[in-house]
């Protein structure tokens, strides 16, 4: 059980070390084969952070794409629905959508 323990505390620390020298803390300490595997390992994090990163913004785009896809069809179907009213005059008042936009940027 003793052992055990101390097995434990050897890996904490050992793991402790690891974690400050990937922050960059106590690299002194460390020989040439050491720092080149450092930064090897840095390297490796950084492009898997930048790969997830480019499939979090790339499936954040295609979502966008969609709901805006999903906004202009609705927008037609209400377009097409007010211009089948029987009043014409309210089919006259409508917006077109280059005044829409004009409007938000004005804004």
């Amino acid at each position: 059980m003793e052992c055990e323990i101390e097995e434990l505390r050897k890996t904490i620390n050992k793991t402790e070390a690891q974690l400050r020298h990937f922050i960059g803390e106590d690299i002194e300490l460390l020989g040439l084969k050491e720092l080149k595997q450092l930064e090897r390992q840095l390297k490796t994090g950084a492009e898997r952070i930048r790969s997830k990163k480019k499939r979090a913004v790339s499936e954040h785009v295609n979502l966008l794409k969609s709901k805006l896809s999903d906004l202009q069809k609705e927008n037609a179907r209400l377009q097409n629905r007010l211009h089948e009213l029987p009043d014409a005059n309210v089919s006259s008042r409508i917006p077109e959508p280059n005044e829409c936009d004009a409007f938000h940027q004005r804004r």
